[in-house]
């Protein structure tokens, strides 16, 4: 387990996490990002992510100025937003709110 932190001027590509916690904060981007059980995206105001797909037990949150992009959350992934969500798609069993 370890934490992934994105910030300005940082874009990440095609990362899994498994157990591991992933920080977006201004200026940063993650792309491609899947985020399976016990794990957690964090999304700051000013960080941007696209194509993320949230899975069993793994779960986001968009905090005011967040913004997420074309979001896929599956079967018992949360999903919080108090920013941007754009072109989201929640599968049976997957949570908004």
């Amino acid at each position: 387990m370890g934490d992934y932190i994105i910030g300005s001027g940082q874009t990440s590509n095609n990362i899994v996490l498994n157990g591991d916690d992933m920080f977006i904060s201004s200026g940063g981007v993650a792309n491609s990002t899947t985020v399976n059980s016990w794990s957690y995206m964090d999304i700051s105001s000013g960080g941007v992510a696209n194509n993320t797909i949230l899975n069993d037990d793994g779960w986001m949150s968009i905090s005011s100025g967040g913004v997420a992009n074309r979001t896929t959350v599956n079967s018992r992934g949360d999903m919080y937003i108090f920013g941007v969500a754009n072109s989201t798609t929640v599968n049976s069993g997957g949570y908004m709110g």
